[in-house]
């Protein structure tokens, strides 16, 4: 459980081709990349193990449907954590 003090720690997976930098929406918090050829690869395990190495949060961000260069990457994540 976090106070008011400390920074809200979030682990954030993602596919290489959806970004190059964290964005600054996650300015004032202490962030975790985690860079993957595809997010579609990201396993349930992988989130509860961030869970318990202490992230608040864990946020998977995937392509835009039809936008994945893997043809249908946005939509096996979605079937595996969604």
């Amino acid at each position: 459980m976090m106070n008011a003090r400390q920074k809200p720690k979030i682990t954030l997976f993602h596919c290489l081709n959806s970004f190059k930098e964290t964005p600054s929406i996650f300015d004032g918090c202490e962030a975790t990349t985690i860079k993957m050829a595809c997010a579609s690869v990201t396993r349930d395990i992988l989130i509860l193990k961030s869970f318990e190495a202490g992230a608040d949060a864990v946020i998977l961000l995937v392509c835009p449907d039809r936008a994945c260069r893997y043809a249908q990457g946005s939509i096996r994540a979605k079937k595996r954590v969604g």
